[in-house]
């Protein structure tokens, strides 16, 4: 697979050196929608328990194999809920090693995993409605699709990103915002977005959740999961950076595979041609 170079788990993170065995249920996840923070936010889980925390990257760069447990889970909340011993093993199989989890597709299903891991903490990341509007149409929702149509394109992100991450992506992307949202209209996006934000303020218990603006640093963090306050900076990624390194890596790629299938077709024209002319004599 072709490497990315992602902003992954903290080098030389050592789940023991915070007291946080590496074994055992998810502690808390964050359910904030992309574009406000969620990264910063998983670098700063990742530094209070020393150990990886399960992101979207996670699908892309460690376990693509987690894709089709995804899509398999997404199967039975939608055609067997009531499956709850299946859901719950998917779930633990694939936040085996992990005791934090942020973006998707972590959080499109906290409903669910509320119900596996019933003492996980949720923390919802969020900022101004139009500052976030402004970012995703930078990043994750373009006006003009980000993610090539043509089989070219669609054969690159696969190939880069790894089988099956696409139709993840899509389906977290309808839990979060509804199968029927208009993302080309800025004022149902919005409405989508704090939509998302206000379900989520329903449904989990106050003492179980945190509404958290990551400008606001350590102090609420840390003392909404009662842990110390890290002796270093709160991270800061910047998730746009990200996002633009992958599309142009799509772009150069899908580029490359257009030049060499047309290439190949012109190849073998010229090589039909001639042989027809060779025919003819």
């Amino acid at each position: 697979m072709f490497k990315v170079d992602l902003p992954l788990a903290r080098e030389g993170a050592q789940a023991q050196d915070k007291g946080f065995p590496a074994e055992g249920p998810l502690l808390v996840i964050g359910v904030g929608a992309g574009r406000t923070g969620t990264t910063s936010l998983k670098h700063a889980f990742e530094i209070i328990y020393g150990q990886p925390c399960y992101h979207g990257y996670e699908l892309i760069e460690r376990h693509p194999e987690h894709c089709s447990k995804w899509l398999e889970i997404d199967r039975l909340l939608s055609n067997s809920p009531e499956d709850e011993e299946s859901i719950g093993r998917l779930f633990r199989q694939v936040y085996k090693g992990f005791r934090s989890g942020a973006d998707i597709p972590t959080s499109c299903f906290y409903k669910q995993l509320m119900k596996v891991y019933p003492d996980v903490k949720i923390v919802l990341t969020t900022r101004d409605s139009q500052e976030w509007l402004t970012s995703a149409r930078k990043t994750i929702f373009p006006r003009v699709p980000d993610v090539p149509t043509s089989w070219f394109g669609i054969l690159v992100c696969e190939v880069l990103v790894g089988m099956g991450f696409l139709r993840v992506k899509s389906r977290c992307s309808q839990r979060m915002f509804g199968p029927q949202s208009d993302r080309d209209d800025d004022r149902k996006l919005v409405e989508a977005y704090e939509r998302w934000n206000a379900q989520v303020k329903r449904a989990v218990p106050a003492n179980r959740l945190l509404v958290f603006d990551i400008r606001d640093g350590w102090g609420p963090l840390c003392k909404f999961l009662n842990v110390p306050i890290p002796d270093e900076p709160f991270p800061r990624t910047n998730e746009q950076t990200v996002v633009t390194r992958i599309k142009r890596k799509i772009d150069r790629l899908t580029m490359v595979l257009q030049c060499t299938a047309i290439g190949t077709a012109v190849l073998i024209c010229c090589y039909l041609t001639y042989r027809r002319l060779r025919a003819f004599r």
